[in-house]
């Protein structure tokens, strides 16, 4: 079986048994390019064509057994060491990698995914200096206006040291809610 197929399945099969228990969505594909971050035994692979072949299909298996899909976590965690549920995350890498890690989420959203959940990692190299879910330079610039999505966002989990070093909860909710056309006081 092919990478694709066998995603696929797993999808469906997944599908199957959380309809047993009556949930509509899974927040899943993860969408993130194992680099060697904390991500990468989550990963769909190593290379940004492996994953954006991969976690569509993942996705359109979901859809083939009746739960929806969400596609997590942009803009990618695959170089962050440490994860945002448990420390403050600050992802190194360049633009231009971060960029490149994009290919599965332009996928995904070229397949008709409905749902995209933001990171809440800092991402400087992005021109950013807050958690992503908070900041308008990616929901509203990187996801909304470059890549073209324009279903429904969510954030990863709020209360949390990745979040709660820049916000509290009930903050950072306020922040990450907002209109399209929104921009940030605090976005760098």
């Amino acid at each position: 079986m092919r990478g694709a197929t066998i995603a696929e399945v797993q999808g469906f099969a997944t599908a199957r048994n959380l309809r047993q228990y009556g949930v509509n969505l899974d927040l899943a594909p993860v969408l993130d390019v194992g680099r060697g971050g904390f991500i990468t035994p989550r990963s769909f692979g190593s290379t940004p064509a492996q994953v954006a072949v991969r976690g569509p299909a993942f996705a359109l298996g979901l859809a083939r057994g009746g739960v929806g899909a969400s596609a997590k976590h942009f803009p990618g965690l695959g170089y962050a060491t440490l994860s945002t549920d448990a420390s403050a995350a600050t992802v190194g890498a360049t633009q231009a990698q971060l960029l490149e890690d994009l290919t599965p989420f332009r996928a995904a959203i070229g397949a008709g995914i409905g749902t995209v959940m933001v990171s809440t990692a800092v991402y400087p190299s992005l021109a950013t200096r807050v958690p992503a879910a908070d900041s308008s330079v990616i929901v509203t610039g990187l996801l909304r206006k470059r890549l073209g999505f324009r279903d429904v966002i969510i954030s990863d989990a709020l209360k949390t040291p990745a979040v709660n070093r820049y916000f509290s909860t009930a903050e950072a909710a306020r922040r990450s809610w907002r209109r399209p056309s929104a921009r940030s006081r605090r976005d760098g």
